[in-house]
């Protein structure tokens, strides 16, 4: 199913240390129930008992200086999203807090934010493009691969790696910029 493009003005915001950054703060917030959420009721799993790095799945501060990037979508003013790009390597970008408010899904919101962040790791003369994602989200799965993203074995790091016992968790998949015109 294809989703419909919303008929609200959507816009995409790219945010710095100078702006507000309470709605991306209340974001990731939701973003770590709903992990909080999957990993329970899915897999029985309590994060907050994993590890004390947890705070790391909602770090924002290091999206927010070049060449890094922060995007907050907005759909009549009201936070809908958000999206990031994380340096790793001069050739490698990460995508980075990719959420979306479910009031807001199926409206093109994730779409917009991940075009965004390629076009800006193309422009940035990134060659790859990564992410790390959860089994659980399935929807997401097929939008990267909509998106030209393929599956690849864990990379070096990854965040669901500094949660013992929940390595199986993750989904690794990269974009290969140079391949795309």
């Amino acid at each position: 199913m294809t989703a419909e493009p919303t008929t609200s003005p959507l816009v995409l915001r790219r945010l710095s240390t100078l702006d507000d950054l309470s709605p991306v703060a209340a974001l990731m917030v939701d973003y770590i129930a709903e992990i909080r959420r999957n990993l329970f009721e899915g897999h029985g799993l309590q994060i907050e008992e994993a590890t004390p790095d947890s705070g790391r799945l909602v770090d924002i501060a290091d999206l927010l200086e070049p060449p890094q990037c922060l995007y907050l979508a907005e759909i009549d003013g009201k936070p809908a999203g958000t999206c990031g790009l994380l340096q790793i390597t001069p050739a490698v970008a990460e995508v980075k807090r990719m959420y979306v408010d479910p009031a807001a899904r199926r409206h093109g919101v994730a779409r917009a934010l991940l075009a965004q962040v390629v076009a800006d790791g193309r422009a940035a003369g990134y060659q790859t493009l990564r992410l790390e994602t959860a089994v659980w989200m399935v929807e997401a799965h097929a939008l990267y691969r909509s998106c030209g993203f393929v599956e690849v074995p864990p990379f070096p790091d990854p965040e669901f790696g500094c949660f013992p016992g929940c390595e199986h968790l993750g989904r690794y998949m990269t974009l290969s910029l140079d391949e795309l015109a």
